[in-house]
């Protein structure tokens, strides 16, 4: 979304997971964050081996600078907005 130059430091994703299904990103800039909002399901994130839950209606917010995995534990897909700041 937006012009081109945009997705240089600003990145919007509409997520989709199916249960077991997990996205595993490598490190962005130093100094990036992303923003989960979760529409429906349950999604954990974990960044570093600490692992948080977010649940319809959460957002968790998160370095993205290093290795980072984003998980549907539950029992049905899971979406959610995802907002990446990069720096």
């Amino acid at each position: 979304i937006g012009w081109i130059k945009t997705v240089e430091w600003l990145q919007w994703y509409d997520f989709e997971a199916q249960p077991g299904g997990a996205l595993e990103s490598d490190a962005h800039q130093r100094g990036s964050i992303e923003c989960l909002s979760v529409l429906s399901g349950e999604l954990e994130v974990e960044v570093g081996g600490v692992i948080d839950t977010a649940r319809a209606g959460d957002t968790l917010r998160y370095r993205c600078d290093r290795p980072h995995v984003i998980r549907n534990k539950g029992a049905e897909v899971a979406r959610a907005t995802m907002v990446c700041i990069l720096k």
